[in-house]
């Protein structure tokens, strides 16, 4: 565990940046496969003290035969605390490519990335990003552009191949040396400017950091096959959309094709996205060519194929299996949500496939699968989960899902006392304002009308209005409401179910207002504390963790902050508004009881191998699942600011992954 008071100390920090090359891309592979691969090699590494920072950073290259005596003595010690940007890979890479030597590595708990430390600061992730939202110059683009000439392979004749370094011309290694000195000159800048991360942060990417060094299993032979067997799916879909026009080629991802064909079939389209597809194959007067068209560009589009591809690129052999690592990203998110880089186990469809479904897609002929059960390209998506698996014959996969629990938090924050008593007695609050929307009893709402009262449940919680439902009812599930039906939800929910919700909103939001407003000033909301600076707005959790907004201000009633755009991610200002702050509020907080049950079950020797937003993955004997679901619902381990919080886990044993 760092020594936080040690940390205080500036002499106590070392940068280190490390370059490498590789006939691999680590995007396509993760550090571990990258780092291990016998093509890779190091540049250089650039190291530093941050007392010494005001000169060039020193360098070091396998060619200078002896390791830098000064790196090795503060390993040794114990004293020094290593800093990086992207530390996870200057760790794995310094301990793999050292493996065989008798250089000591630096344990994970003496090192401080400051890529986690600028997302906790509400600033993005990548160096060059993080430098332009603080004003600072960024990377060095002429250096960059030379080590992307000698970092990477490059055809020579059929064969693909890269210079040695020994071989790489004086001048452009040095271009790349200063390259380096400038990362890590930026690096000591992001320092300045950021606050560090808490305790438990560091705590926590030292486990992320174990969690994503165990990686989890999936089988090799399995994936391998199901990868053939879509490539053969897609060329048949090929040749059913050529049987189609007629004999006409088409490409099913082409929107230029697609628009074509349906003018010729007096069915023109003003979009070709998923949503318009959807509402054409409801429409009774679309004609049958275009939704069979439709249909299959549909099944073209899916994102399955991707996932295999991830699976087979990212992993490393070991026996039977492929083992995924590298792919979380601890912090990753504002809220302290993980991201991903490769494989997005996020985002897996929670419907999945049976043992059956999943041979007949292995191994029948796609016809068959078709006839039996579905389109094998939509069966895939489903098959992704039972892909994944315990290694060892004795042990199984024991999942824990935390049952419901940002309605479980949203309803802890709003007072909502009889919400939780209900969601503690199974009560489905889906179906409650179901029941109101459509006006008839919980016994008779229908699934699709459940499905209406989920999305409402979820969406409304965070200060959707009546057109935001509807949009968002109409682009998900091609769904149409009825006049008025809208409305009904929204009151419903506001009004006569949920009314502290939108009161806890407008509190928050009035208590962000009032702290930019009076900066240095502190608000309280219950558990909550806020307050505000020139260079930051602060939300302070339960737990002590906290949301952090860079640079906010006011105009007229309306609060902003400077932050990264999600769809065009760029640097710009954002509207923040108490529906959208307790969105932010919810999720940091489940995820910080995501995080206190991983380290519980760590301290009870369980091996996490996987997570998702509300879920721990551990491979054991099935035997202890009771222990497992036990320890994870923190029956003996509550912290004190957990009362009257519900936390309710479901836990399956499987030998397969699966919802």
């Amino acid at each position: 565990m760092v020594d936080f008071k040690k940390l205080r100390r500036a002499t106590s920090f070392i940068g280190v940046d490390f370059e490498g090359q590789s006939l691999l891309d680590i995007s396509d592979v993760g550090a571990t496969q990258y780092a291990a691969h016998p093509s890779t090699d190091i540049l250089c590494l650039g190291f530093q003290k941050q007392k010494d920072r005001d000169s060039a950073a020193d360098i070091w290259t396998p060619d200078f035969n002896e390791f830098p005596e000064e790196l090795e003595d503060a390993v040794r010690s114990e004293e020094w605390t290593f800093v990086a940007h992207n530390a996870q890979f200057d760790w794995t890479f310094w301990r793999l490519m050292f493996l065989q030597g008798k250089i000591p590595v630096p344990p994970p708990k003496h090192w401080i990335c400051t890529a986690q430390r600028a997302s906790t600061n509400g600033l993005p992730r990548g160096l060059d990003e993080c430098c332009a939202a603080l004003g600072l110059p960024g990377k060095d683009k002429d250096g960059r552009a030379t080590l992307m000439r000698w970092c990477k392979p490059f055809k020579r004749g059929k064969s693909v191949t890269l210079t040695p370094r020994s071989e790489i011309p004086g001048t452009e290694q040095l271009k790349i040396w200063n390259y380096n000195r400038t990362d890590i000159k930026r690096m000591w800048q992001i320092m300045d400017r950021t606050r560090p991360v808490s305790h438990e942060q560091q705590r926590y990417w030292e486990l992320d950091y174990l969690i994503n060094q165990r990686g989890f299993a999936v089988d090799f032979a399995e994936v391998s096959l199901m990868i053939s067997r879509l490539e053969e799916a897609q060329a048949e879909l090929r040749v059913r959309a050529f049987d189609l026009t007629g004999g006409e080629p088409i490409n099913l991802n082409s929107t230029d094709h697609l628009h074509a064909f349906c003018a010729r079939h007096l069915y023109p389209m003003a979009k070709m996205d998923a949503h318009h597809i959807r509402l054409a194959l409801s429409d009774p007067d679309c004609p049958e060519p275009v939704k069979d068209l439709l249909a299959m560009r549909q099944l073209a589009a899916l994102k399955a194929s991707s996932k295999y591809a991830a699976f087979r690129d990212r992993g490393m052999i070991e026996g039977a299996f492929l083992i995924i690592r590298d792919w979380g990203v601890v912090d990753g998110a504002h809220t302290g949500r993980h991201s991903a880089k490769g494989f997005q186990a996020q985002n897996l469809k929670r419907e999945i496939c049976s043992q059956e479904e999943v041979e007949s897609l292995l191994y029948d002929p796609l016809e068959v699968t078709r006839l039996l059960y579905d389109e094998p390209l939509r069966l895939s998506g489903m098959a992704v989960r039972p892909m994944i698996l315990a290694r060892k014959p004795e042990h199984v996969l024991l999942i824990g899902d935390f049952s419901r629990i940002e309605l479980c938090v949203l309803m802890w924050y709003a007072k909502e006392w009889k919400a939780l008593e209900d969601l503690g007695n199974g009560v489905d609050l889906y179906k409650r304002l179901a029941s109101i929307v459509y006006e008839k009893p919980e016994a008779k709402i229908t699934k699709e009308e459940r499905q209406l009262g989920k999305t409402g449940v979820l969406g409304l919680g965070y200060g959707l209005g009546e057109g935001g439902f509807e949009t968002q009812l109409e682009q998900k599930y091609a769904v149409k409401l009825a006049e008025g039906v809208p409305g009904r939800a929204v009151t419903g929910y506001r009004e006569e179910l949920f009314p502290g919700v939108p009161r806890f909103w407008r509190k928050l939001g009035d208590a962000m207002f009032q702290a930019v407003m009076n900066m240095g000033t502190p608000y309280s909301l219950g558990p909550l504390k806020i307050v505000a600076s020139k260079d930051q707005l602060v939300i302070a959790l339960p737990d002590g963790s906290k949301i952090r907004y860079q640079k906010p201000y006011i105009e007229g009633r309306d609060v902003f902050y400077w932050g990264e755009d999600s769809k065009t991610h760029q640097w710009v200002p954002i509207k923040i508004w108490g529906g959208a702050a307790t969105g932010h509020v919810v999720q940091a907080t489940a995820n910080r009881l995501q995080r206190c049950a991983a380290f519980d079950l760590t301290a009870a020797d369980f091996d996490i191998v996987l997570h998702a937003h509300d879920e721990l993955v551990c491979e054991d004997i099935p035997e202890r699942l009771e222990e497992f679901e036990h320890v994870m619902s923190m029956r003996d381990n509550r912290r004190p600011w957990m009362e009257r919080m519900l936390i309710k886990v479901d836990a399956v044993a499987t030998k397969r992954y699966r919802k």
